[in-house]
C-alpha cells in the first residue's frame, strides 16, 4: 500500500461552486424539429438564438470559470494588479494567501 511522501504536495484554497440550471431551456427549445435538415431558415435563425439564450449563458460561466481556476495557479506576483500594490499591501496580501 502506498504511503504519502515527503515529497507530496496538497494546495488547499477556497473556492465557489455554482451549479447553473437556466430555467426555462427545455421549452425553449421543445417544438424545434428534431433534424436541423427539416427546418425551415425560421426555424434554424430560432433555434440559433433559443440556443445562445440557454447553453450560451452555461457556457460562458463554465469559461469565465476555466479562466479563473487558470489564472489563480499562477503565483499572484506575475498578475499586472498584484504589482500596482504598495509594499504594505503586498505583505497583508501574502499573510492571507
Amino acid at each position: 500500500m502506498e504511503t504519502p511522501s515527503d515529497n507530496d504536495e496538497i494546495m488547499v484554497k477556497n473556492y465557489v461552486v455554482a451549479c447553473v440550471d437556466v430555467l426555462g431551456q427545455e421549452e425553449r427549445l421543445r417544438g424545434f424539429p428534431l433534424l436541423i435538415h427539416n427546418m425551415s431558415p425560421e426555424d434554424k435563425d430560432g433555434l440559433t438564438k433559443a440556443i445562445k439564450e440557454t447553453y450560451g449563458k452555461v457556457s460562458m460561466v463554465r469559461r469565465l470559470f476555466k479562466q479563473f481556476l487558470k489564472d489563480d495557479e499562477q503565483p499572484p506576483e506575475n498578475h499586472s494588479w498584484y504589482q500596482s500594490f504598495p509594499e504594505e499591501q503586498k505583505f497583508e496580501f501574502q499573510k492571507i494567501s
